[in-house]
């Protein structure tokens, strides 16, 4: 832009191009003292060096213990943003991540995801916006978190209605018990048909002591079901 005869550039590292070495000699060590957790934004006037512009997020608490419950289940985890690669890999160091993408277009995403699925991996994706939304649906299990991105809430398989760490192991620990009612539910059944089927085809049970049985079978599902609500509750 140009503003009362200056010529104004508002841009990243790549934008300023070889104005960028002013900025490292004049800024470099404001900089370094801002960490590498931020990102910048460079302002030069006239082609030279103006100022820098410090953006940055304050890591969530319980996110660290949320990454080390996810390896303590065998799973592994990667870090895939919009930000730079520097500052991107300072934030997945902080929270205990090793596997770090940063600078990721939408695309860039959902290339990432195919490359873990062509490697055999079940991919599960968590984000929040609506840059999250292609690689959402590529992955095999997609995640959002509730915010004003309605697009990714829209293509997503579940959404935390909370903005919080910890929810992502609830809903893996609930996932996980619901799989295990399914399974017990099932044995429940294939016992009752195995046992009462041959025995009516036989003409060992009267309708009346049939009927009952399969009302147990029926209650007994629902009440092993019902403990779940109960306990999830």
């Amino acid at each position: 832009a140009r503003f009362e005869g200056q010529v104004l550039k508002i841009g990243s590292h790549q934008f300023q191009g070889d104005m960028i070495a002013g900025f490292d000699r004049r800024m470099g060590s404001r900089r370094s003292a801002q960490g590498s957790k931020n990102s910048y934004v460079y302002m030069s006037s006239d082609d030279q060096p103006a100022a820098i512009f410090i953006f940055g997020d304050t890591i969530r608490n319980g996110v660290s213990a949320t990454v080390q419950s996810l390896h303590h289940r065998g799973l592994q985890t990667a870090l895939v943003s919009g930000d730079g690669p520097e500052t991107t890999d300072a934030v997945a160091k902080a929270i205990g991540i090793h596997d770090a993408y940063g600078g990721r277009m939408p695309n860039d995403k959902v290339a990432i995801v195919q490359a873990m699925q062509d490697q055999n991996h079940i991919v599960a994706m968590v984000g929040d916006g609506i840059n999250d939304a292609p690689a959402l649906v590529q992955s095999d299990l997609s995640l959002a978190v509730h915010s004003g991105a309605h697009l990714g809430e829209e293509v997503a398989d579940v959404t935390l209605m909370r903005a919080e760490p910890g929810q992502l192991v609830d809903f893996l620990s609930f996932a996980n018990a619901v799989n295990k009612k399914i399974h017990q539910n099932l044995i429940f059944t294939y016992v009752y048909n195995v046992i009462s089927i041959p025995m009516a085809m036989s003409g060992l049970l009267t309708p009346l002591v049939a009927v009952s049985a399969m009302l147990l079978s029926s209650i007994s599902v629902i009440g092993n079901t019902l403990h779940l609500v109960k306990k999830s509750s």
